[in-house]
């Protein structure tokens, strides 16, 4: 799942709060999901299980720095639940750690889109100011639950004035400002420098081989590659992310393809992968390959086909005013996936079952490797770590892990790969020999248990050596040390 920044605390606390920062000139900034929501498909229906101490020492202290350093005004419960309560509901959580241990009364707590509160009471207990994005349990329930004094007006009208405090803050912030228009804004010049300047500082160089006259592969020298082999869908793909929540519509994605295209005096053949007969001759005549190969929203984008009855029931009551409705539906929609993914396969998103590429992409560098590896460019495109074959990762030449890379991807790509920039990213977390040697997680479980060892954490405590530790990236500079 793409919506994290790493398996490091500290490390997704400070881009947290430098996202924080300069989104906080312009708008409200929400921080999102608290807390332990890193399961996909399963989101609505597991429980996470978590000791006091792992919880504030692991799972917690980066939405605490967001908050310290960052300057957010807002936080966004979770879908799952902690501890036996959801997220939206959980009083520990929400008054219990955000208001009386951090001491944070003004921030503003709101749920998770749709069906992030389950019980109108609870949530407003809890501490929860707003149910998004529209009027669903509270609009339902709380008005008999106060004739029946379940509840009093006292925890609504603490959340009432936390609300109007924040609408008057962010009046007097943006009053008299001159709103400038979408056109003058978006996609401007400067905007998408910046965007080519991230993409080339979040691309991460894992390996830069040097031949026998001691020169690496990387950056490519324009004199000396005047053919260049592309291969690989990806390459002529568009995508910017998962195609969920973060999904933005931009008409001026520059394709890797297309940016490779823009370096003058060289010139580009381009072949999909799927013909290897083709890649071998073509290969022959080519000074340099690029690779291209790793995931799309289908693989590793968000996954909302969750239809269960308990949760439909709870979350859309006036939808679903009985629960055999809900329960109907739940039959028919759940009948229909499964049909489809008979037919189809699986539906797009959710939890990657492994780390690996798709097998006919492994399969492909594999090949490759064994009779161009000292011309192969390796470019991995996803959201988090991926299991490389150690046979294909010692014989090609060069392994650039590009992430996805925004609007401007190709451009940012052939500046990398030219030596117009260098790739500044470094790894956020580790990339393990196997997916042996990390945790046995049930994606299936309906509950779980958290405890302080994941990632390089665990690597370090079982003594593995990962294939790339946690914190690795190469550059282009030389250092001599004498």
């Amino acid at each position: 799942m793409q919506e994290s920044y790493g398996e490091d605390p500290l490390l997704i606390g400070s881009m947290g709060s430098a996202l924080s920062r300069g989104a906080g000139r312009n708008t409200l900034v929400c921080a999102k999901h608290f807390a332990l929501n890193s399961m996909e498909n399963l989101r609505f229906q597991v429980d996470v299980q978590c000791a006091e101490d792992v919880l504030h020492e692991c799972f917690l202290p980066h939405f605490r720095q967001c908050l310290d350093e960052g300057g957010a005004e807002s936080i966004m419960s979770a879908y799952n639940s902690v501890n036996g309560d959801f997220c939206g509901d959980n009083s520990a959580l929400l008054d219990g750690v955000i208001r009386d241990v951090w001491g944070y009364e003004d921030v503003t707590v709101t749920s998770d889109w749709m069906w992030g509160s389950r019980n109108a009471v609870k949530s407003i207990k809890a501490g929860l100011d707003v149910e998004m994005p529209l009027q669903s349990t509270r609009s339902k329930f709380l008005p008999k639950a106060l004739e029946k004094g379940d509840i009093d007006w006292a925890p609504i009208d603490r959340i009432g004035r936390r609300l109007l405090k924040m609408q008057l803050k962010h009046h007097v912030k943006i009053h008299k400002t001159i709103a400038p228009t979408v056109k003058e804004v978006v996609g401007c010049d400067e905007h998408r420098q910046l965007a080519r300047e991230a993409s080339c500082q979040g691309m991460v160089l894992l390996k830069n081989s040097i031949d026998s006259k001691s020169t690496p592969l990387l950056p490519l020298a324009p004199n000396k590659c005047r053919k260049l082999l592309v291969i690989g869908t990806l390459a002529k793909s568009t995508q910017t992310g998962d195609g969920g929540s973060s999904n933005l519509i931009d008409p001026t994605v520059i394709s890797p393809l297309e940016g490779l295209k823009d370096q003058p005096d060289v010139e580009i053949t381009y072949l999909d992968g799927s013909n290897m007969s083709a890649i071998e001759k073509a290969s022959e005549t080519a000074d340099a390959i690029f690779v291209l190969v790793g995931y799309t929203s289908v693989e590793e984008g968000e996954y909302v086909a969750t239809f269960g009855a308990e949760t439909l029931a709870a979350t859309l009551p006036y939808i679903f005013p009985y629960h055999i409705m809900a329960q109907a539906f739940s039959f028919v929609v759940n009948g229909a996936i499964g049909m489809y993914e008979k037919v189809r396969g699986k539906l797009p998103g959710g939890d990657r079952q492994d780390l690996r590429l798709r097998p006919q992409d492994e399969r492909m560098i594999g090949e490759i490797a064994q009779f161009a590896g000292e011309k192969m460019i390796l470019g991995v495109e996803a959201s988090g770590p991926v299991v490389i074959p150690r046979s294909t990762r010692e014989k090609a030449a060069a392994i650039l892990f590009t992430g996805y890379g925004g609007c401007q991807f190709g451009t940012a790509l052939r500046d990398v790969l030219f030596g117009q920039r260098e790739p500044g990213g470094r790894l956020a977390y580790s990339i393990v020999e196997s997916e042996a040697d990390l945790i046995d997680l049930d994606m299936s479980a309906k509950s779980v248990v958290y405890d302080r060892y994941w990632g390089y954490r665990l690597q370090q405590r079982d003594q593995k050596r990962p294939a790339y530790p946690f914190g690795f990236g190469l550059g282009y500079g030389n250092v001599r040390l004498n």
